[in-house]
């Protein structure tokens, strides 16, 4: 993943700007297992590089985290 982000990041070295990733989440027919592993492994990235981000859970769909009360609903979080 980082590979993929690499052009952003040298990016941001080159020039002093800061990057933002505004939206990212996992796909809703990834396993628990899978999503947890692939959003700790992005944000560790993030953090490494100093990239702001905010994680996507639209209307409560897909890669649910809460419920619209803020429970938590996902074992992701237990």
């Amino acid at each position: 993943m980082e590979k993929l982000l690499q052009h952003a990041i040298d990016f941001s070295q080159n020039t002093g700007r800061k990057l933002y990733c505004g939206e990212f989440g996992v796909i809703a027919h990834a396993s628990a297992s899978v999503a947890k592993t692939w959003v700790s492994d992005l944000i560790k990235i993030f953090m490494q590089n100093l990239i702001g981000y905010a994680l996507w859970n639209y209307k409560y769909l897909d890669f649910r985290l809460l419920d619209l009360d803020g429970n938590p609903c996902s074992n992701l979080l237990k």
